[in-house]
């Protein structure tokens, strides 16, 4: 079976991100694509798949350099739009990148091993039987933000900027409750 790996806020091309928030460790946007790049293929193989949670594109990226970079990466993508919807919206999924990109959705509910997993750009208090243990995975909030129950924020800012294993996820999950307190990810890692 391939690896399963989730990721968000990838925010190629954005040249306010570096500064923005608690900022981004790299002197370049440039720096911050190829970084990005870089760590994706580190992890992901061809034939893996990768949810991205939204924002993976900024506008000032060309659809010509989205497709660019949609080639470059390993595996097959999934994409949940964000709230910068500019470029990731209008990607075409058809054509350069067709065997890489499957879908783009608002929100999926994805089931894997027998576990269910809500996928949204926002996080959410409450998602589809999150009292039966279904989990909820997110973006946008760029490790500002406490995750409550079996929710986490699989931005790239909490993990090293490259897209977290499923294996990881389950491994945190398996530690909250259902109910669980809010909880600082950046704290478990």
């Amino acid at each position: 079976m391939n690896n399963v790996f989730f990721t968000s806020d990838e925010h190629y091309g954005h040249d306010n991100i570096l500064w923005l928030g608690h900022g981004r460790p790299f002197k370049t946007t440039q720096e911050m694509n190829e970084t990005i790049i870089d760590r994706h293929n580190q992890l992901v193989k061809p034939g893996d798949r990768v949810y991205h949670l939204g924002d993976m594109f900024w506008g000032t990226v060309s659809n010509d350099e989205a497709v660019g970079i949609m080639k470059r990466l390993n595996g097959n993508h999934f994409i949940i739009l964000g709230n910068h919807r500019n470029r990731d919206e209008f990607l075409p999924p058809f054509g350069p990148i067709q065997t890489k990109l499957v879908w783009k959705k608002e929100i999926f509910n994805l089931k894997l091993n027998d576990q269910h997993i809500v996928l949204f750009h926002f996080p959410i208090a409450e998602w589809q039987n999150k009292e039966k243990g279904w989990w909820h995975l997110y973006g946008h909030v760029h490790g500002n933000f406490k995750n409550v129950g079996k929710s986490l924020d699989v931005g790239v800012d909490n993990w090293n900027f490259a897209p977290v294993p499923f294996e990881t996820v389950q491994q945190f999950m398996n530690s909250r409750s259902i109910e669980g307190a809010w909880h600082d990810v950046r704290k478990d890692i």
